[in-house]
């Protein structure tokens, strides 16, 4: 690593101001081309650095900007691969360097154009004085900001600006394309028209990359500048490595995004779509070549680099490096005429003849297979640096518990848990759609809470751990399951197993009734260090064998589980499921989930029965009416049942709205349509049940408030399942047309 991350960097303005009737520009800032690139506004970091005096190569910058594990693929020709990014480069450099930074950034409704969120032009020239203002003010201080778009070369160009002239309106550029350093320009938009088609005035735009704003991944903005601060600090290094190896597994599994004309896949996704698209395509995007090659060439670097700082994870990191370099290889031996991507001549000409592009695709799936070895290698490291020893206890840093109030679904809650601990990027409410339990509206006959749980009555899992990209080893010592012939054998291999999981840094998913998650041991994992919902919220760990077996606390310990579930390796690639298809199967069950029948007066029926849909709609809503009538003897014994299932369904709801939503990017057309419906459907829920009230409980109260549950209480109950009945069954006819038009698309 380099000097400059040990010692804070001399703060003081270096620069001589120079001053020309109304211009005012500083000397001797570096300049370099920022040709439009996926990397035009970090080189133009560099150019920053290299002023204030830091020695640090691009590479390095590139490493902890995130790029050096980035690939976005793009599956339209009218999209923008090179600025979509799920993550701040800018801002991730400048916090790795220990820089205070900030974007300057002029509000819009609209992103790209204030004239369509403010109207009046004065206006609009007012609010972009206070930005120029404020680059006007970095000049004066010697620190030339980082400016996008502001120049005659138009939206996609970055520059520094190292100099101005109010009363003329310009600025002085260094790092345009094609433009000597020390290059006066009018600003456009002020000075002229922001464009040649809609002569727009008063602002300009640009084009900055990834998460500078809420909700935003790339593309444009009103007079974006990113400004670097002063240097504030000087970071751990240990921690600095930590923080990028993590990013590089987060952006691996980012989640895609739809923005212009299509989607834009990250990680694994983008080399499969890749690789679907190759024999086909008619406009490359060669732009993805350019970055993995470059980026995996300094992720290969940096990766050897740290080494020192993580002496115990020296193979896997060479694991790492090796892969990466091999990946480069591969891409240069299969796409010599394409490395590296020309903007002033895209060379399209050459993609390849349909021979070619067999081999090309061949060489994408093996660098899809080396960029997952040195990824896994990675999360190995990442992973085992959160491993913690203390004499003969051993235990996992930072996987915090949960509580039911946050998720009420243990048993995915704990997968969640074990996913985040990973840096996987699925979540809890993925995990809540992809298993159904999203949809699921589950009632007991006698109105048992288990009603509530995701294994209980119509099963919300085999989808939910089908769409994991883990493997998992399931350890079954269920209630009703057969004994096993050598009790002893098989506890001790238990054990052995948790041991080697918590010794990788993975957490072990265990439990019974509920569940939780066993994040350290000790006596070589024959004693179980915990964090479970029902212990304390969550908020405290506790040693398994010492729970005391009272009230919900038994749920945790002390007895040996119903089940110990230990996370394994990573599905092969043809074993993952893709989102779309994983989605496909939830809307499946939903609609099945919905019309699922039981005959409860059947002789032979099972010892519990759980009514699903519609069914379990009118089992609920005829209980409260036989309530309100007084033709239940024991009502208090349905109470917690009631309440709980009735939270369950806020909760599920909640979920379902907002998965179906993010979800329905992955479709186009009718699909795309109807899932949007359904999630509007889903989301009137919630909206109904909590109608003037604060929470679920506040109407449909627990057994030991039997005396306060009153006829009004129970009368808006029924009234509110019946309106969430009749969303429910909007959203389940508008998921049926999804999949009928899914069908169609098909044949």
């Amino acid at each position: 690593m380099s000097q400059h991350q040990n010692a804070v960097v001399d703060q003081k303005n270096h620069h001589e101001i120079q001053h020309q009737d109304d211009r005012v520009w500083l000397e001797n800032v570096p300049h370099e081309e920022l040709v439009y690139s996926w990397d035009c506004s970090l080189r133009g970091i560099h150019l920053i650095l290299q002023d204030r005096g830091v020695d640090i190569s691009f590479d390095q910058l590139v490493a902890l900007s995130g790029d050096a594990f980035f690939i976005c693929f793009a599956d339209a020709p009218d999209t923008f691969p090179e600025l979509v990014m799920p993550t701040d480069p800018l801002v991730n450099v400048a916090n790795a360097l220990g820089y205070e930074s900030r974007w300057l950034i002029t509000d819009s409704k609209y992103r790209a154009h204030l004239n369509k969120s403010e109207p009046d032009i004065e206006k609009r020239r007012a609010m972009t004085q206070q930005v120029v203002d404020q680059i006007c003010e970095q000049v004066d201080r010697g620190r030339p900001p980082l400016v996008a778009g502001a120049s005659q070369i138009g939206c996609g160009n970055w520059s520094l600006v190292v100099g101005y002239d109010k009363a003329n309106k310009q600025f002085c550029h260094n790092g345009l394309h094609k433009e000597p350093a020390y290059s006066w320009h009018n600003i456009r938009g002020i000075s002229y028209a922001l464009n040649d088609v809609d002569g727009e005035f008063g602002y300009w735009n640009g084009r900055p990359r990834g998460t500078v704003l809420p909700g935003f991944e790339g593309g444009w903005l009103v007079n974006p500048v990113f400004i670097l601060g002063d240097q504030t600090s000087t970071p751990d290094q240990t921690q600095v490595a930590l923080i990028t190896l993590k990013r590089a597994v987060e952006l691996y599994h980012a989640k895609p995004i739809h923005f212009f004309g299509g989607m834009h896949y990250f990680g694994d996704r983008a080399y499969q779509q890749w690789i679907n698209a190759i024999n086909t395509m008619d406009d490359p995007k060669d732009l993805v070549l350019d970055q993995v090659v470059r980026g995996r060439h300094a992720a290969a670097a940096y990766c050897r680099s740290i080494k020192t700082l993580f002496p115990q994870s020296t193979n896997q990191l060479d694991m790492a490096a090796d892969a990466y370099d091999k990946l480069v290889k591969i891409a240069h031996d299969a796409f010599a005429d394409l490395i590296p991507f020309d903007w002033e001549n895209p060379k399209r000409e050459k993609w390849g003849t349909q021979e070619q592009r067999t081999t090309q695709r061949q060489a994408l799936m093996q660098m899809r297979d080396m960029e997952r070895i040195a990824i896994e290698a990675i999360r190995s490291v990442v992973m085992q640096a959160n491993v913690v020893r203390d004499g003969d206890k051993v235990w996992i840093k930072g996987v915090d518990g949960f509580s039911t109030s946050k998720w009420v679904d243990s048993v995915h809650g704990s997968q969640a848990r074990i996913l985040e601990s990973m840096s996987h990027t699925m979540n809890y409410e993925d995990l809540i759609g992809y298993s159904g339990f999203a949809f699921r509206v589950g009632i007991h006959e006698a109105f048992c809470p288990s009603a509530g749980h995701p294994c209980c009555g119509y099963m919300c899992l085999d989808n939910g751990n089908k769409a994991l990209p883990w493997t998992f080893k399931f350890y079954d010592s269920m209630p009703w399951s057969k004994p096993k012939d050598d009790r002893a054998a098989f506890e001790a291999e238990v054990c052995a197993a948790i041991k080697q999981s918590i010794d990788a840094g993975i957490p072990v998913h265990y439990g019974g009734e509920e569940d939780g998650l066993i994040i350290g041991y000790a006596d070589k994992g024959k004693r179980w260090w915990c964090v479970h919902p029902y212990y304390k919220d969550g908020k405290e760990a506790f040693w398994h064998d010492k729970v005391e077996p009272r009230g919900v606390q038994s749920f945790a310990g002390p007895n040996w589980p119903w089940m110990v579930s230990v996370w394994q390796k990573p599905k092969p690639v043809d074993e993952q499921l893709t989102t779309r298809q994983a989605t496909i199967n939830a809307l499946k069950q939903a609609v099945d989930m919905w019309h699922h029948q039981v005959d409860a007066n059947v002789p032979d029926r099972p010892r519990h029965v759980y009514f699903s849909g519609a069914q379990a709609y009118d089992h609920w809503i005829n209980w409260l009416d036989d309530v309100q009538a007084g033709k239940v003897e024991k009502p208090d014994a349905g109470m917690m049942g009631n309440a709980w299932c009735f939270c369950v369904l806020v909760h599920s709801r909640n979920i379902a709205a907002k998965w179906l939503k993010r979800q329905a990017q992955d479709f186009d057309g009718k699909a795309r349509e109807q899932m949007l419906n359904a999630a509007k459907a889903y989301a009137q829920i919630p909206e109904v049940c909590l109608k003037d009230i604060n929470s679920t409980w506040d109407i449909a109260l627990p057994p030991d408030r039997f005396n306060d549950w009153t006829p009004v209480m129970r009368q808006m109950q029924i009234k509110r399942l019946k309106a969430s009945r009749q969303c429910d069954l909007d959203a389940i006819v508008a998921i049926q047309n999804a999949l009928t038009a899914l069908e169609r698309e098909k044949q």
